[in-house]
């Protein structure tokens, strides 16, 4: 999967598709993921608690989540693939969960 470093993070720069089947495939070989989804608002949350940062950057799948982000690839000349909103990439998930009869555990 193709990432491009913004804002000192690893975004992937890749199709919800792709990324999606990268999700499923680490399912179904019982391997672990940490997906998170960055926004404009996140961005600036990292200058105000500098462990953020740390957190984001030990996700497996950091995806751009906004238009703000997009735009702003844009403007540093390295524009990401395609926005990947969390909750569509959530729903699915959720989807391959359910035909895959897999169970679910969500938390925060």
């Amino acid at each position: 999967m193709n990432k491009l470093p913004l804002f000192g993070l690893s975004i992937i720069s890749d199709s919800k598709t792709n990324v999606v089947k990268s999700l499923t495939e680490a399912v179904q070989n019982e391997q672990k993921a940490f997906v998170a989804t960055v926004n404009p608002k996140h961005i600036m949350q990292m200058d105000k608690q500098t462990d953020f940062i740390n957190v984001l950057n030990k996700a497996t799948h950091l995806v751009p989540d906004g238009m703000g982000i997009m735009k702003a690839s844009e403007l540093f000349q390295m524009p990401l693939a395609e926005k990947i909103p969390g909750i569509e990439l959530m729903q699915d998930l959720l989807a391959f969960a359910n035909e895959t009869k897999r169970k679910v555990y969500l938390l925060g």
